[in-house]
């Protein structure tokens, strides 16, 4: 692609450099060749998937499984799980014993997992790990489509792998990892130049789960895309 990057003069006189414009800098398939993206994401891998399954559920990890298992048991989320209430914040997400205020993204995405690996730790953190890991292939390619200096490329996969916290958020059954993933695709999305169709669904249904995963992200990303439209 050509580099197109502009420096314009807003009506406020300043100068503006359109960064968005770095991205048509090389090709994702040069980046997904390069050593450094491959080692990165191999070891970005590890850090999110060793011992997933090694500890239990806290807080709101198990109020999404609970959620899940409601859903197996019942076919709907039912409050009433064996002998047990799910009464979160004295009952704040409960309509009529049903767990109604509570984005159901993380719950319905354990689901299959629970099913098919059984009612682990690993099974429900498993779709939210995963989201992470597509988190830091969709940084490292955009990082790589924007910057073709090596030392660029490493000093950003040096401060990603060292990123303690960015791994614990994405090795929890909750919001952190899938609303990472969603936030990141629609502003890669935006970013591109030109109008595409294809690129306007992705943006439309990546708007849609990331408020199924949580309410105020969703608003939060939407605002922001409105302001700089």
């Amino acid at each position: 692609f050509p580099v197109t990057i502009s420096r314009n003069t807003d009506s406020s006189g300043m100068s503006v450099l359109r960064f968005q414009k770095m991205t048509e800098q090389g090709s994702s398939g040069e980046s997904l060749l390069s050593p450094i993206f491959s080692l990165t994401l191999l070891i970005a891998g590890l850090f999110i998937f060793w011992n997933l399954g090694a500890y239990s559920f806290w807080d709101d990890e198990a109020i999404d499984g609970l959620i899940a298992r409601s859903i197996i048991q019942n076919g709907r989320a039912d409050a009433l799980i064996d002998h047990n209430l799910l009464g979160y914040r004295d009952g704040a997400l409960l309509h009529a014993l049903k767990i109604e205020g509570q984005p159901p993204f993380c719950a319905f995405a354990a689901i299959p997992c629970f099913s098919v690996f059984g009612q682990t730790t690993f099974a429900g953190r498993l779709i939210p790990a995963l989201a992470g890991l597509a988190t830091v292939w969709l940084m490292l390619l955009w990082v790589f489509k924007a910057f073709k200096e090596s030392i660029m490329r490493i000093l950003f996969s040096v401060a990603l792998l060292l990123n303690v916290s960015f791994f614990l958020f994405t090795r929890q059954l909750h919001y952190y990892g899938p609303s990472m993933f969603f936030s990141l695709l629609i502003a890669y999305l935006w970013a591109q130049p030109g109008i595409s169709f294809l690129r306007l669904w992705g943006i439309g249904l990546g708007l849609f789960f990331l408020n199924l995963n949580n309410y105020l992200s969703g608003c939060l990303v939407t605002v922001m895309l409105i302001f700089d439209y």
